[in-house]
């Protein structure tokens, strides 16, 4: 269970029957069809904080863990930091720190960037909104047609790959490192 629960909340701590983790948008959308296909429990973990049942863990189910999919870059074009769903806030902070920007992200290093298609407070927020706010795009591979229903159904996440977010010059007080 050392994979299942690892250093994530203990609120989230489960008993996956089985882990799977994707590289890329159409693994886990095929995953899911399987799924969907046997009637088979899943949840989907990308930092592994929310207690809900099916969402960042789950009991006798398929866990899908996003820890693979670590994709991150920064367009100083449109000054936006691409990241896939298996780094932590903490990696894409790290990271945009070191060239001046910050994305309106969670207040905690160690929240996933799911949050952000279910709102996402940010210490930021008050001056750039809810880290949904600040998305320039979502990257759902092959699933295009999903790209607003993830914004009604934060769980339709799963299909995708990685988030665009706009990237901000730091405040004296930005995030949660």
């Amino acid at each position: 269970m050392e994979v299942a629960n690892g250093d994530r909340s203990p609120t989230a701590w489960k008993n996956p029957t089985c882990i799977f983790s994707p590289t890329s948008a159409n693994d886990v959308s095929l995953a899911v069809k399987i799924l969907a296909f046997t009637g088979s429990k899943y949840a989907i973990r990308s930092g592994g904080h929310s207690p809900l049942e099916g969402w960042a863990s789950i009991d006798n189910g398929v866990l899908i863990l996003m820890s693979e999919m670590k994709d991150l870059s920064y367009n100083t074009a449109d000054q936006t930091v691409r990241f896939g769903f298996g780094n932590l806030w903490g990696d894409v902070y790290h990271y945009t720190e070191t060239l001046g920007r910050l994305p309106v992200g969670g207040r905690v290093g160690t929240v996933g960037p799911m949050l952000t298609p279910g709102g996402g407070l940010s210490h930021m927020s008050n001056r750039y909104g809810f880290s949904v706010d600040n998305v320039a795009s979502f990257d759902v591979g092959t699933h295009s047609k999903l790209k607003y229903a993830m914004l009604i159904f934060p769980r339709l996440c799963l299909l995708m790959e990685a988030s665009l977010l706009l990237a901000h010059p730091p405040s004296p007080i930005s995030s949660g490192l």
